[in-house]
């Protein structure tokens, strides 16, 4: 039969011995550590890792491995000096294959984590003050109730946030982003990774090459950045600053001054968009086409091609070629195009 070996927890100070028992060919082997750091490091290899709020005012590491029998290629070290402790699972590179563990850190306020991790999720839940760095390689990273810094990294795996308070930032090469109900300061950044995020209250910064975006439903500011994803923007009050090389930005229930800037992407906008402030709309080839509700008292149109003589220019309804300037209103609009069409109705 071959060797299976399940889970591996862990906390900080050794508080309790090591625990072995025999259960027919089943091996439990469990630790416990009282910590007193004020800083730790978890290199969790291929471990399950959770991070949960102490209730004992200290924080506590245990760590539980199971498997067919006792052996000295697994170990989990604390190393705890001048306030940090650093903690990792010794794991031999014959064991590798089969080997997976849990650890479970509860984390005291205002004590700073860091976790590495190559395959294991990681999970973190109902954390206050919370000052938490993760890097992975393709274990997914859960967050739940979590109010604090966190600061989240992976290549593959999943990230996904919710009901977080404070400033998360989250980097993925090839993983998706979803985040839902966040107070506070966002930034979402992925290669070709979906990034979704819904009922922000507070700043949001999206950024993604390849990879698309939904966002939904934004109180503050919106910094949105597309290389050839294309992006649906809705339901967001504050101001939009966006801009793509050839990603298709569509924009949805939109109460906002906007700052837009198009290499060839197209930019579109639905009847509910409404501009607040004065804005300026830039793009090289990409059509702009914005329906905007707007009383046209409100508005003064700028608009300009730079070069192509057969560009179209038209705001509300009055179309003409290079240049168009018209209106009194308190809100200006500017745009600027070289070869595209850019119409405002």
């Amino acid at each position: 039969m071959k060797k299976i070996l399940l889970a591996l927890l862990l906390t900080c100070t050794l508080s309790a011995g090591a625990q072995i028992k025999k259960f027919d060919m089943l091996t439990v082997f469990e630790q416990r550590f009282d910590l007193k750091a004020t800083k730790i490091n978890i290199d969790g290899q291929f471990c399950h890792i959770v991070i949960n709020p102490s209730t004992d005012g200290h924080s506590i590491l245990v760590g539980k491995l199971e498997a067919m029998e006792k052996s000295d290629d697994y170990k989990v070290i604390v190393d705890e000096a001048n306030g940090v402790a650093n903690i990792s699972v010794s794991v031999s590179t014959a064991a590798k294959s089969s080997f997976a563990g849990e650890l479970t850190l509860a984390v005291s306020p205002n004590v700073a984590v860091e976790v590495k991790t190559e395959s294991g999720y990681v999970d973190i839940v109902d954390v206050k003050v919370a000052d938490i760095s993760v890097k992975s390689n393709s274990g997914k990273i859960r967050t739940s109730g979590v109010d604090g810094k966190l600061n989240l990294a992976t290549r593959s795996g999943e990230v996904t946030l919710k009901n977080l308070k404070g400033d998360t930032s989250v980097e993925t090469a090839s993983g998706t982003i979803t985040a839902n109900n966040i107070e506070g300061s966002l930034s979402c950044e992925t290669i070709s990774g979906l990034i979704t995020t819904t009922n922000v209250n507070g700043s949001l910064k999206s950024k993604s090459t390849s990879g698309n975006q939904d966002i939904n439903i934004v109180r503050g500011d919106l910094n949105l950045d597309v290389s050839s994803g294309s992006a649906k923007i809705t339901d967001v009050e504050g101001v939009i600053k966006a801009k793509t090389y050839s990603g298709a930005l569509s924009f949805f229930k939109v109460k906002c001054e906007m700052h837009i800037e198009s290499f060839k992407g197209q930019i579109s906008g639905g009847k509910d968009i409404t501009l607040t402030a004065s804005s300026d709309f830039v793009s090289d080839q990409g059509k702009i086409n914005m329906r905007l509700t707007n009383d046209k008292k409100e508005l003064t149109f700028k608009l300009a091609c730079t070069e192509n003589k057969k560009a179209n220019l038209m705001a509300k309804g009055t179309t003409k070629q290079k240049k168009l300037n018209e209106g009194d209103g308190p809100i200006v609009i500017t745009a600027t195009t070289r070869s595209a069409s850019i119409v405002f109705q």
